[in-house]
């Protein structure tokens, strides 16, 4: 599979799988996030401004919105939170490296209390 399963909406496809919001793959993702914005990929009445994110952290599943996990690549595979909308602080640690964040997942575990889990 090419993404498409996961929590919330997902894992990100690599290309022709599961996009973001915007159409985008996981690679597109951390591409626009890893870019300096200059606002003209922002539509009309929104307010996001694409923070850098180090070099070798990957968005791999959309959550909605302005979420992703993200898997940092650079070493130990810790998976991080990337939450847009915060107001600093928009790259989170959590508790799982990324194996542990799909057996956390594969038991049925939610990643924070809501609504509908996740």
């Amino acid at each position: 599979a090419n993404g498409g399963f996961g929590p919330r909406i997902g894992i990100l496809g690599l290309g022709g799988g599961l996009c973001d919001w915007r159409g985008r793959s996981a690679l597109e993702v951390y591409e626009w996030l890893r870019e300096e914005d200059d606002g003209e990929d922002l539509m009309p009445g929104e307010a996001l401004i694409p923070p850098e994110i180090p070099e070798g952290v990957l968005p791999f599943c959309y959550l909605g919105g302005t979420l992703f996990f993200c898997v940092d690549c650079r070493g130990g595979e810790a998976v991080l939170l990337y939450d847009g909308d915060a107001d600093d602080n928009r790259l989170q640690t959590t508790q799982f490296d990324l194996r542990g964040w799909f057996s956390h997942w594969l038991a049925g575990h939610s990643f924070w209390s809501g609504p509908d889990g996740g």
